[in-house]
């Protein structure tokens, strides 16, 4: 090992991408079995400095699958719905199984591609799409000794029989799915009030031009159907119902924004853990728990929001974000509870379907999840269950 350090600081080495190269050499000859928290480290640093082909090319495909989803709404086909909803997805597979090569490259090549098309869709990607699943996707390779309370080490990419001959995957201690949920909710909530406060959009003071175009343009449809019903009518009774569905956006576009990104990182865990190429153990994605003070910030953020302005909006958007996690508590409760029921697929299937519906009850159930503990009275975990 000290050879090779010697030859990445001597003087004929002038290229820093061979002194990368030479480092990682020394890591590999220094064995699998070795220092597994040192080693880890020189691998992670050798695979972000050393460019990797297979890397880049995954990065450059997740990127441009990425951005064409992102666009499949501008051909109005009725699957632009289902495939917006996967615009994460991409990103997630690459950067959870190639690792930040990858993410970086799929980032740089899903912005550049927008950019060409659509500068506001490129704004779009780099607030919304990338920054909360990358992330997040990241810490999903946090690891550490089973037992063991020092950092969190990242999972590489490396040769899957090295993976074998290292630390055994049920030796490991993963960083838990329910703790890497809030950051999601943070960047989506950061995400939103940038984009906000560069479009200078005021829930306290909505334009009365765009409320009144938009009550007009209802009152219009409605007044093509029903021929005797006045305009000015409609639009005065329209314009309370606009004002208030503009002032609870924040709430809806933060909870929907962070339902869709955890949808997007339970599938590419799944995808990646199934395929090999994460070697993070199977879980059971139902027992994750939310920290306790997800509910309480929740609600103080609700009250909050009651206040108006700048920071009731603020208020709403923490609000949204918090009430996606609870919502998501709760159907993992659901989830566990009915397994031993014989009609479980028929319920979870009626209550997907109207989960509007089922919305506030739910919330409720994942609120009081961390008290009462229900999944664990009912039933207690499989082995495969992470815990917050």
């Amino acid at each position: 090992m000290a050879k090779h350090s010697q030859g990445v600081r001597s003087p004929g080495t002038c290229q820093f991408g061979v002194a990368a190269c030479q480092f990682k050499m020394a890591a590999d000859k220094s064995g699998w079995g070795g220092d597994t928290s040192n080693r880890h480290v020189r691998d992670s640093w050798a695979m972000t400095f050393v460019a990797s082909p297979i890397s880049i090319a995954v990065g450059i495909c997740a990127g441009l699958a990425s951005a064409l989803l992102v666009l499949s709404p501008v051909g109005g086909s009725m699957l632009a719905v289902p495939l917006t909803l996967l615009t994460q997805l991409p990103l997630v597979i690459a950067t959870l199984g190639w690792g930040r090569q990858a993410a970086i490259t799929a980032v740089l090549a899903g912005t550049g591609t927008l950019i060409a098309v659509s500068p506001s869709l490129a704004v779009y990607f780099v607030a919304f799409v990338a920054p909360d699943v990358i992330v997040a996707s990241l810490a999903i390779g946090l690891w550490r000794p089973a037992g063991s309370t020092g950092r969190w080490q990242q999972s590489v990419v490396i040769p899957a029989t090295a993976k074998r001959q290292s630390v055994a995957s049920d030796d490991r201690q993963w960083f838990p799915f329910g703790q890497i949920l809030p950051v999601v909710a943070l960047l989506v909530i950061i995400g939103a009030t940038l984009v906000a406060l560069a479009s200078g959009f005021d829930p306290a003071a909505i334009s009365q031009d765009r409320v009144k175009a938009l009550s007009q343009s209802y009152a219009d449809m409605m007044a093509e159907t029903d021929k005797s019903a006045a305009t000015d009518e409609l639009r005065n009774a329209m314009m309370p119902v606009m004002q208030t569905m503009l002032r609870i956006m924040p709430f809806a576009f933060t909870a929907t924004w962070t339902m869709i990104a955890t949808l997007n990182l339970g599938l590419g865990l799944w995808i990646t853990t199934k395929s090999g190429n994460l070697d993070r153990r199977g879980e059971d994605l139902a027992a994750i728990d939310l920290p306790k003070w997800i509910g309480p910030v929740a609600i103080a953020a609700l009250l909050v929001s009651f206040i108006g302005g700048d920071a009731g909006a603020l208020a709403l958007a923490i609000c949204g974000a918090g009430a996606a996690l609870e919502l998501i508590a709760g159907l993992a409760v659901l989830h566990t509870i009915t397994r031993p029921l014989s009609f479980r697929l028929p319920l979870l299937i009626l209550v997907y379907l109207f989960l509007g519906l089922c919305g506030i009850p739910l919330i409720l159930l994942g609120l009081i999840e961390p008290y009462v503990r229900l999944r664990h009275r009912l039933k207690p975990p499989g082995p495969g269950a992470l815990r917050s």
